[in-house]
């Protein structure tokens, strides 16, 4: 309906502009460019906006502010089957404490894993932080994210998501000598960066 409206107002412009004198005719064409630019200058401008705006949602969408540099949030805890030991390394996997451990619970905790939903019993359990420089020693024992990036260079996670749902494995410092790289060898012959390194808290 609105393009049989449009038409014969378009035609009735038209007819005006044509039957005035010059004078009002240039006045009427320099009133219409004029209306012409300002609507162009508006919907450019609107556009921009828009485009801004989603740049800004698609940019800050996904990053979030729950957790620290790995999403690692101060509930979490990394669980295990058993102790570092002996064993090159092991896997553990971040879960929720359900129940605290107590005597009563022969001194273990029950845990929901993140990124599947088990729950389980267990005693090796630990509370991690994000590792500074002063944590770096030959013989630490670390958690790192179990994911390789560039050069099978174990990295850290890029979302919370990723760090929920990929495994992290615990080993111990056994090489510094490519710490001008950006990363150090771990038990097992594996590359770590630097920013993918992860120690225990003392249990309270």
């Amino acid at each position: 309906m609105k393009r049989f409206i449009v038409l014969p107002l378009a035609g009735v412009v038209l007819m005006v502009f044509l039957g005035c004198g010059g004078g009002t005719r240039d006045s009427i064409k320099s009133d219409l460019l004029g209306r012409m630019t300002n609507k162009a200058t508006d919907m450019a401008l609107n556009r921009d906006d828009n485009s801004s705006s989603t740049t800004k949602k698609s940019k800050s969408y996904g990053k979030g502010t729950a957790g620290d540099a790995h999403f690692v949030q101060a509930d979490d805890y990394f669980i295990g089957e058993k102790d570092l030991g002996r064993d090159t390394w092991i896997r553990v996997s971040m879960a929720k404490m359900l129940t605290p451990p107590t005597a009563q619970t022969k001194n273990e905790g029950k845990f929901m894993q993140i990124a599947d939903g088990k729950e389980q019993w267990s005693r090796y359990y630990w509370s991690t932080r994000v590792a500074t420089k002063a944590d770096l020693r030959l013989g630490a024992i670390i958690i790192a994210f179990d994911v390789a990036g560039d050069e099978s260079v174990y990295r850290s996670p890029e979302s919370l998501e990723e760090a929920q749902t990929n495994p992290w494995f615990m080993a111990k410092i056994t090489d510094m000598s490519q710490l001008h790289k950006g990363y150090v060898m771990v038990s097992g012959g594996y590359k770590v960066d630097v920013d993918n390194l992860r120690v225990a808290v003392a249990k309270k």
